[in-house]
């Protein structure tokens, strides 16, 4: 994959990504449980509390392709973007822009929806 295809693709995702989180109306206040932290912690349990409760906060759906947009922003950094990981073929570039956190190929994806029935 080229750089700007992998930067397009990286700014499809993460507007992706901004969409879903700006969904979510949670309440911003750290969580009760910083109080009970050692000092110089607070900040870590609050913000791992907060982003428990936005990941609580989405709906199912909502939540599996946030992780899937993770993922593939992951994939992007590893430079493993847009191979299918089971049959390690590139992803075709229509299907990517179609389905920026696409893990399989068409072909692929078809058949493992089949056997999932």
């Amino acid at each position: 994959m080229d750089a700007v295809f992998l930067e397009e693709m990286r700014t499809e995702l993460l507007a992706h990504r901004a969409r879903l989180l700006g969904h979510l109306a949670v309440d911003q206040t750290p969580a009760e449980d910083a109080d009970l932290a050692p000092p110089g912690d607070e900040v870590d349990v609050a913000s791992e509390a907060l982003e428990k409760k936005n990941l609580d906060a989405l709906d199912a759906v909502d939540a599996k392709r946030l992780k899937l947009i993770e993922g593939a922003l992951a994939r992007i950094d590893q430079g493993r973007y847009g191979y299918c990981l089971e049959s390690g073929v590139p992803i075709p570039r229509e299907r990517l822009r179609a389905v920026p956190w696409a893990l399989f190929t068409v072909e692929v994806q078809a058949r493992k929806e089949r056997e999932s029935r």
